[in-house]
């Protein structure tokens, strides 16, 4: 799936944005089976902080990032990550069990934390940079980490219908000192389930060329596989399927058509009345 740093229209990431992740770490209750086999360690690294204990959720060949309280490195050595995505404000559903955190790391950063923090929660996620691709083949503009699902039960059960949650990102080089975002970022979780799923467009890459076509694609809330469930594609003619409408019963779906050249030409648009279940086309203009 092709990402993109404030993509409109993905998962998780929808655009939601969106994921892929695995699952290791802690629970709520300081266990440590990760049920992978994956260890999350819930250091007890905060005590001077008056946070509670932290869960730890390290990667796959990460070193133990520095505790909070670290001496901060000079701005010659190390400046801080710039946090795009969540953004402020932002109201998650309790079962979403997605969350794709966006980062514009500093020059020389080697290793970061992703911090979730309120009086009654400390989790905090280790990772190097995952870049995210650029669907235009260009260089990437940032990294992104997506939650384990046990951070994402230990953040969202808690804090359902709670105060908000505080989201930082930490980086260092060697751990000898490290930087923190400077970003304003809190995120609530609501109080209910939410029942259903959704669709969105994400683009893709025709003849090699990304960004020119594109496709619908589907999630359910509640599922616990991130992958995007493509719903409307086609990626041998390379026909770009775009704007979309769900009708109010979630029985049919609106259409726009286009040609997979990236242009702004409405002339080689084409509408279609679409039955979800099936797929059918019902109508055409």
């Amino acid at each position: 799936m092709n990402r993109a740093i404030l993509a409109a229209c993905t998962l998780a990431s929808a655009c939601l944005f969106a994921v892929l992740f695995g699952a290791c770490g802690g629970d709520n209750n300081g266990n440590n089976d990760g049920g992978d086999g994956s260890i999350g360690d819930g250091t007890n690294g905060d005590q001077t902080t008056g946070l509670p204990d932290a869960s730890t959720f390290p990667c796959d060949g990460c070193t133990p990032f520095p505790q909070l309280g670290t001496t901060q490195c000079a701005p010659t050595v190390l400046g801080p990550s710039k946090l795009v995505y969540p953004t402020d404000g932002l109201l998650l559903p309790p079962n979403m069990n997605v969350l794709e955190v966006q980062f514009v790391p500093p020059q020389g950063g080697v290793e970061y934390e992703v911090d979730f923090e309120n009086k009654i929660t400390d989790v905090r996620v280790v990772t190097f940079c995952d870049p995210v691709l650029d669907v235009r083949k260009g260089p990437s503009k940032g990294c992104g980490v997506t939650l384990p699902q046990l951070a994402w039960n230990d953040i969202a059960n808690a804090n359902r219908d709670g105060d908000p949650v505080t989201v930082t990102v930490r980086a260092t080089i060697d751990g000898s000192c490290v930087t923190t975002s400077a970003e304003n970022v809190n995120i609530s979780f609501a109080k209910d389930d939410l029942a259903g799923g959704i669709y969105y467009w994400q683009s893709a890459k025709f003849g090699s060329i990304g960004g020119t076509t594109g496709g619908i694609y589907s999630h359910d809330f509640g599922t616990f596989d991130p992958t995007p469930t493509p719903f409307y594609t086609d990626s041998t003619s390379g026909t770009c399927v775009g704007c979309h409408n769900v009708s109010r019963d979630g029985a049919r779906m609106s259409l726009a058509f286009d040609d997979p050249d990236g242009d702004d030409e409405f002339g080689d648009v084409h509408t279609a009345v679409l039955d979800i279940a099936t797929k059918i086309r019902l109508t055409r203009a």
